[in-house]
């Protein structure tokens, strides 16, 4: 996984509400998918509430991705020591991660879509490596 979730801050404060990832190696984050989902005692559960598909950027080993839950666009800073910090937005309008939801960040390798006609399923059928969508 090129992603790997440091913290959750603001909690339950919308404008301000993010989750910080880091990436640990280089290459395209668009493989990756955050699930809002519900903890108890015993673990995870409930499934996905809803789901942010990471649009694809290449990232190096270091940079930072930072997701807020709010409206905003996508943008990104280079910092001096070549690092960049990514800012991404669920497009959310309530905040997300007070409990008991918590984020659920996994990497998928092939999906296909369902009902869709023929000639669309394939054009947006995956292949391993080719990510996710720039949704989001």
């Amino acid at each position: 996984m090129i992603l790997k979730a440091k913290y959750v801050r603001h909690e339950a404060d919308l404008q301000e509400e993010r989750i910080i990832f880091e990436a640990t190696s280089d290459g395209d984050i668009g493989d990756h998918i955050v699930l809002r989902a519900q903890s108890s005692g015993t673990g995870v559960h409930g499934g996905g509430l809803d789901a942010y598909w990471v649009p694809n950027k290449s990232v190096n080993s270091g940079d930072l991705v930072v997701l807020y839950t709010k409206k905003g666009e996508n943008s990104h800073k280079k910092w001096k020591d070549g690092s960049r910090t990514w800012y991404l937005y669920w497009g959310r309008e309530s905040a997300s991660w007070q409990s008991p939801f918590v984020p659920v960040l996994m990497q998928i390798e092939y999906w296909a879509t369902v009902g869709l006609e023929e000639k669309e399923r394939e054009v947006l059928e995956s292949e391993p490596g080719t990510g996710g969508g720039d949704a989001g």
